[in-house]
C-alpha cells in the first residue's frame, strides 16, 4: 500500500488535475485500499477508475457506499 500511496501522492501533487487508477488487476482489496482512493480523490482533480472492476473492488466499493464518488471508465486512455 505504501507504493500506492507514494504514487497516487505524486500524481496529486504533479499538477495533472486528472489521476487515472487502473485496478483492473488487483486481487485482493480491503480499507486501506479504500482510504487511499479516497484521498487521493480528495486530493486530485479529477480520480478516474478505469478498466474492469474485479468483484472484490465492487463489493469493497458497494458495501461501503462510495461506489458513486467514483468516475469510472471502461478504456484506460479515454478521451477527456
Amino acid at each position: 500500500m505504501g507504493c500506492l500511496r507514494r504514487a497516487l501522492a505524486d500524481a496529486r501533487t504533479g499538477g495533472t488535475g486528472l489521476v487515472r487508477l487502473d485496478l483492473s488487476e488487483v486481487a485482493f482489496a480491503h480499507s486501506s485500499l479504500l482510504h487511499a482512493t479516497l484521498m487521493a480523490r480528495a486530493g486530485a482533480g479529477r480520480l478516474v477508475l478505469v478498466g474492469r472492476l474485479p468483484r472484490q473492488i465492487r463489493s469493497l466499493l458497494e458495501h461501503t457506499g462510495t461506489r458513486a464518488l467514483f468516475d469510472r471508465t471502461p478504456d484506460a486512455c479515454p478521451a477527456m
